[in-house]
C-alpha cells in the first residue's frame, strides 16, 4: 500500500514538473546563443561556397567534405535557434 501511495505521489510530481513551461534564460544567454546561430549559419555558407569552388574532378572528395561540413554546421544552427526559441521567445499563455 505504502509502495503504491510512492509510486503515485512520484508519478504526480513527475507530471507537474513535465507541464512546467522551460525557464526563460537571462538576456545575455539568449544573445549569445542567437548569436551561435547566426555565425554557424555563416561558416555553412563559406563551406557551400568553397565545396562550389572546387570542380575539378581531383577535388571531388574535398567538395564532399565540405558539403557534408556545410550540413553539420547548419544542423548545429539549427539546434541553437531551436533552444533559442524554446528558451528566450516571451511566454504565450
Amino acid at each position: 500500500m505504502v509502495r503504491h501511495v510512492l509510486v503515485g505521489s512520484v508519478m504526480s510530481l513527475t507530471a507537474c514538473m513535465a507541464a512546467e513551461p522551460p525557464p526563460v534564460w537571462a538576456a545575455e544567454d539568449c544573445e549569445k546563443v542567437s548569436g551561435a546561430s547566426g555565425y554557424l549559419l555563416y561558416e555553412a555558407g563559406q563551406e557551400i561556397e568553397k565545396a562550389a569552388a572546387l570542380t575539378e574532378p581531383a577535388d571531388q572528395l574535398a567538395a564532399e567534405q565540405a558539403y557534408q561540413m556545410a550540413q553539420d554546421l547548419s544542423e548545429l544552427a539549427v539546434n541553437y535557434a531551436r533552444n533559442y526559441e524554446i528558451y528566450c521567445q516571451p511566454r504565450r499563455e
